[in-house]
């Protein structure tokens, strides 16, 4: 009895001190996923995007109308930041073309600037502006598009806050978002507004692994809304409104935290009832709009001139 007892305890304290060695072996990282930025910080990237866009109508049951369109673009540029916020986000940037075209449905492509147009992206009471370097505005279609690829923002909340873990993690841990904070930041430029409530996501790190040749965080960001709603619409009442997030990215490990690759997926559906006077008549909308998305990035050296404007004009940073 005494030899058997002996047996299991030592099985035991082996079980026990093997598994207590994995938990000490596993190696934990602290993934970063945002840098401020700082006057004269200047990077390349691309953005490569598929916006896709329907719209069913029903009237009395049946469909009475449908639409689809589907609109691919490429931006390429070199960027530089010309003023940013106390938290480090870019306010304004200098953007040089290095590609920029979209084609619809397919079709061919059009150039929408030309290679070497230098034009900058800023903030006027929230709202993104981009003029020419005559202070001129762009034509309103690249407008259109650079609206949606150009992340210009004036508030607090960053990447870190929303997405990073709170503490070290292992690979293939995953955590929750921060849904207070991601509500905010949704809600900040009122483009659809929600409540932490209705927000669900998490964040997993898939591995830390190279890409390039350079070390990454392999993260993996996933994220539910299921009640969005809009900015007060005229001639419309919004049923239901559902928004579908999923990010993959890999950040490099050392230096600034600009995604090397970022694979993105958005799914943003609205239900709706026109506001109309023929009550005999009852008519039902449904709008789906789709992005998929590959952007590359990295950082590029400084540019001093820019800090030189600043001294110029007395303005530190």
């Amino acid at each position: 009895m005494n030899a058997l007892s002996s047996v299991r305890t030592t099985a035991f304290l082996l079980t026990t001190t093997l598994l207590l060695h994995s938990i000490a072996a596993a190696q934990t990282y602290t993934p970063r996923l945002f840098t401020p930025k700082r006057t004269g910080d200047s990077y390349w990237f691309e953005d490569q995007r598929t916006v896709g866009n329907s719209t069913l109508i029903m009237q009395n049951g049946t469909v009475a109308n449908s639409e689809r369109s589907q609109f691919q673009s490429v931006f390429e540029a070199n960027a530089t930041v010309i003023s940013n916020n106390a938290k480090g986000k870019a306010t304004q940037e200098r953007f040089t073309v290095i590609k920029f075209t979209v084609s619809k449905n397919d079709g061919a492509a059009e150039e929408l600037l030309a290679p070497g147009t230098v034009f900058f992206g800023k903030l006027e009471l929230g709202k993104k502006v981009f003029v020419d370097t005559d202070g001129k505005a762009l034509p309103e279609t690249a407008t259109l598009y650079l609206s949606q690829i150009i992340s210009l923002r004036d508030n607090s909340i960053s990447d870190d806050d929303i997405f990073a873990p709170d503490h070290p993690v292992a690979l293939g841990e995953s955590w929750p978002v921060n849904a207070d904070l991601a509500a905010e930041d949704f809600n900040f430029d009122m483009t659809i507004v929600t409540s932490p409530d209705n927000l669900e996501g998490t964040v997993t790190l898939l591995d830390a692994d190279e890409l390039d040749g350079v070390p990454c965080y392999h993260l993996l960001s996933e994220m539910e809304i299921n009640r969005v709603q809009l900015p007060s619409q005229k001639n419309l009442r919004l049923i239901k409104g559902s928004l579908d997030f999923r990010s993959e990215l890999w950040m490099p490990q050392q230096g600034p935290a600009y995604p090397l690759q970022q694979k993105t997926s958005l799914k943003v559906v609205f239900i709706g009832d026109p506001i109309e006077k023929n009550s005999f008549s009852r008519h039902r909308i449904m709008a789906t709009s789709t992005v998929e998305n590959i952007i590359r990035s990295k950082p590029l050296p400084r540019d001093e001139s820019v800090m030189e404007l600043d001294r110029t004009l007395g303005i530190r940073r």
